[in-house]
């Protein structure tokens, strides 16, 4: 079953992107249709907001905004290679609608170690306000949903299926850099998958340890809460900490 749609990477690489047209026998046809021409709607209308944009330092972010997604999705695929962590891009329609970009799925189980959302500039109101929208959603709302997910489970014969369908209670994170790392960022990143320079380990890092210091924020504010985190959240949130362990 082809649950993943190719989308291009950095430096004429691919990511998986899932496809919202194989969940047909999870969702009604009607619903289906219905996202799939709320996600084309959007489509229209970013690409008539683009091409509408004519301030210069719009134009800049959104270049920058561009750059960044390519460099966090070139990074963590180098630093997932031949673990048992994959990166992929959500559906559009989680894209548009949920605010979730970007995944890390487990190997072999298909569960989802996190979301997580780009800013091109990490001074920015902007930056500041998704950080706090996101805690909220981690603290509040239970953790972040998307409609279309993808898991793998074991068959009453051992064996691996995939189930598509709604994944909610889900940690969501945030990743920035500033204009000037990123634009150094991409000049020196290598187009080798399998080569790691000492610069990209120094990238990486400091995405993990963003991505740390955000989980930490995260329980400790859970604390002062007059009721509990989610036991769901907080355990994918804590079994987000093995993921630090084995990708370094």
């Amino acid at each position: 079953m082809p649950l993943f749609e190719k989308i291009e990477l950095y430096g004429g690489k691919e990511i998986a992107r899932i496809k919202m047209e194989d969940f047909s026998s999870v969702y009604l046809k009607t619903k289906l249709e219905n996202d799939l021409e709320y996600v084309n709607s959007m489509l229209k209308r970013w690409q008539r907001e683009k091409e509408a944009k004519e301030s210069l330092k719009k134009k800049e972010i959104e270049i920058l905004g561009g750059k960044l997604e390519l460099l966090v999705e070139a990074i963590f695929c180098k630093f997932c290679y031949r673990t048992n962590y994959l990166p992929v891009r959500s559906a559009f329609y989680d894209d548009f609608k949920n605010g979730i970009d970007h995944l890390i799925l487990e190997k072999g189980t298909g569960n989802i170690v996190c979301f997580f959302d780009v800013v091109a500039d990490i001074k920015s109101e902007r930056f500041r306000q998704k950080l706090d929208k996101m805690q909220d959603i981690n603290l509040k709302g239970e953790g972040a949903t998307i409609d279309y997910g993808v898991k793998i489970v074991k068959t009453k014969e051992g064996k691996l299926k995939p189930v598509l369908g709604k994944i909610d209670k889900i940690p969501i994170f945030c990743l920035a850099l500033n204009e000037e790392k990123i634009k150094e960022a991409n000049e020196k990143l290598s187009p080798s998958l399998k080569m790691k320079t000492d610069y990209e380990k120094e990238i990486f890092n400091y995405f993990l340890e963003t991505l740390h210091t955000q989980i930490k924020e995260i329980l400790l504010r859970a604390r002062k809460l007059p009721e509990r985190l989610d036991p769901t959240l907080k355990k994918r949130i804590l079994d987000f900490y093995d993921f630090f362990k084995k990708i370094k």
